[in-house]
C-alpha cells in the first residue's frame, strides 16, 4: 500500500477478518507472509513493537480490548503516547498532554464535559472517537481499523467515515 491508500479487509463472522489485523499488529503471530513497512521486511512480534514501527490498531471490541473504562477520557486518550508526556526527570508534562488532548477534543468533536470524565459515561460513538485520538497522538504511519463504526449511532459513523477520509488523504497524520 502506498501513504494514503485505504485497504478494505472484508468477511463473514469467525472468517479470521480481525485475526488478521491482530497478526498485523502484533497480537497474534502469523506461520506465513511477510510484513513490509517502507519497503523494509519488520518483524511485529507484540504490540509495542509494532507501534514502534508507525502501527496503530482500532480493535473491534471497545470495551473488551480497546478502552480502560474506569480511567479518564485525558488517560484513555494519552496512554499510548505516554512516553512523549514523561520528562527526563520523570515528572509527567500534564500542560502538554492536557493540550494535545484538547486538540484531539475538538478535532474530532468528542462531546465530553471535560477531560476528566471517566470514558465509560461517553456515548459509544465518543468513546470511538477518543480511541481514534489515542492513535492519532501517536502520529502513525499505518492506521488499522478493526469496524470502526460497530456499535455507533449514525451521526458519529458519519463524522468517523469522513475523518478517515481525511487521514487518507493527508497520508494518516
Amino acid at each position: 500500500m502506498r501513504r494514503g491508500e485505504i485497504l478494505g479487509v472484508a468477511g463473514l463472522v469467525g472468517a479470521g477478518r480481525s485475526e488478521v489485523m491482530e497478526c498485523l499488529f502484533g497480537m497474534e503471530s502469523f506461520d506465513e507472509g511477510e510484513v513490509l513497512i517502507d519497503g523494509v521486511p519488520v518483524k511485529i512480534d507484540s504490540p509495542s513493537v509494532a507501534i514502534e514501527k508507525g502501527m496503530a490498531l482500532l480493535t473491534e471490541d471497545r470495551k473488551k480490548s480497546g478502552l480502560f473504562l474506569v480511567l479518564s477520557v485525558l488517560e484513555n486518550m494519552s496512554i499510548v503516547n505516554m512516553p512523549e508526556y514523561v520528562g527526563k526527570s520523570g515528572f509527567v508534562k500534564h500542560v502538554k498532554m492536557a493540550e494535545d488532548c484538547m486538540e484531539q477534543i475538538r478535532r474530532l468533536n468528542i462531546k465530553t464535559p471535560t477531560m476528566d470524565q471517566i470514558i465509560n459515561n461517553l456515548s459509544g460513538g465518543n468513546q470511538q472517537k477518543v480511541l481514534i485520538a489515542r492513535w492519532l497522538l501517536a502520529q502513525p504511519k499505518i492506521l488499522i481499523l478493526d469496524e470502526p463504526t460497530r456499535g455507533i449511532d449514525v451521526g458519529a459513523k458519519a463524522e468517523i467515515y469522513h475523518l478517515i477520509s481525511e487521514l487518507a488523504n493527508r497520508g494518516v497524520r
